[in-house]
This record gives structure tokens, C-alpha cells and sequence, in this order.
């Protein structure tokens, strides 16, 4: 006699015949719970990735987390069962993908700006140590001796990429 109150002739209340009922893989587990470790960890290195100051290093975190993301998206909407590893993985997922394209395009924004003649400015403002250091740079690598060869005098505009110089000696 079966002693489970709500099923009885393996039948549930509902008239469920639950031996027919496929149960789920172990396949599925594995996916399930890939699917939430790679939703976690795109989350948490998208996150992450703000910590970074360089724009290069934010692209590359960015994506690796991107790539997770999708991946963690994609193995939650593959399995059939919708445990709570699947979901956690869907959600982890759209998450760090939607935080993985705000980096990226805040990136490239700053990737932007740092090649425009503001960007200059406001570093000559914010470190002049930076500008001293560039220029005993470029003084070291010889560029000031080819521009007296060249014929530029002091105060002359040199232009170097998109970038104008005041030449003095």
C-alpha cells in the first residue's frame, strides 16, 4: 500500500501519471548549474571592470564578462526545467551583459576623449607633473634636436598627431 497522501497508484490528485513523467538529466543539472556560475562571474568581473582606470583593460574585462553573460543566457533558455540554478543564470546573465555594454561604451567614450586637444587641457590642469614628465620625454628621445634642425624657434607651434606644441628651449 502506498503510504504518500497525495499520490496513490503512482497518480497524483490531479490524475498526474508521474511514472511517465520524464525526470530531469544530469545533462540538464550540468547546464543549470554552468548557467549560474557564468551569469555570477559576468556580473561580478562587469562590475569589477569599473575599478580598472585604463580604457583598454575595461574593453577587454568588458568582454570576457560579455561572452559569460551570453553564455549564461543561453544554457538557462536551453535547459527544459526551470530550477532555481537556471534562473539565477538567466538573470545573473542579462545583468552582466547589460553591465558589460555600459562599460564597453563608456570605454570607447573615453578612448574618444582622450584624443581630443581638451583631453590635454585638462591634464596639463589636473597634473602638471604629467606634462613635465612628457616633455623631458620627448627631450630625451631627441625630438627637441630634430626641431632645431628642422628650424623651429622658440615659440613656434609644433604640431605632433593632433596635437599643438608651443616649441622652447
Amino acid at each position: 500500500m502506498n503510504n504518500n497522501y497525495y499520490t496513490q497508484n503512482n497518480e497524483d490528485i490531479y490524475g498526474f501519471d508521474s511514472k511517465n513523467f520524464p525526470k530531469p538529466s544530469k545533462y540538464h543539472s550540468y547546464i543549470t548549474t554552468a548557467s549560474m556560475i557564468l551569469g555570477i562571474y559576468s556580473v561580478v568581473t562587469s562590475s569589477s571592470s569599473f575599478c580598472c582606470c585604463f580604457p583598454i583593460l575595461m574593453i577587454s574585462y568588458s568582454s570576457t564578462s560579455l561572452i559569460c553573460g551570453i553564455l549564461a543566457i543561453i544554457f538557462a533558455s536551453v535547459c527544459k526545467t526551470h530550477s532555481g540554478k537556471a534562473v539565477a543564470g538567466l538573470i545573473c546573465g542579462i545583468i552582466g551583459v547589460l553591465i558589460s555594454l555600459a562599460v564597453i561604451i563608456i570605454s570607447i567614450s573615453l578612448l574618444i576623449w582622450m584624443t581630443t586637444p581638451e583631453f590635454l587641457e585638462w591634464l596639463e590642469l589636473a597634473f602638471p607633473e604629467s606634462v613635465k614628465m612628457f616633455a623631458k620625454r620627448i627631450r630625451d628621445l631627441g625630438v627637441d634636436e630634430k626641431l632645431k634642425e628642422l628650424g623651429v624657434q622658440d615659440g613656434d607651434t609644433v604640431l605632433i598627431f593632433n596635437y599643438e606644441f608651443e616649441f622652447y628651449n
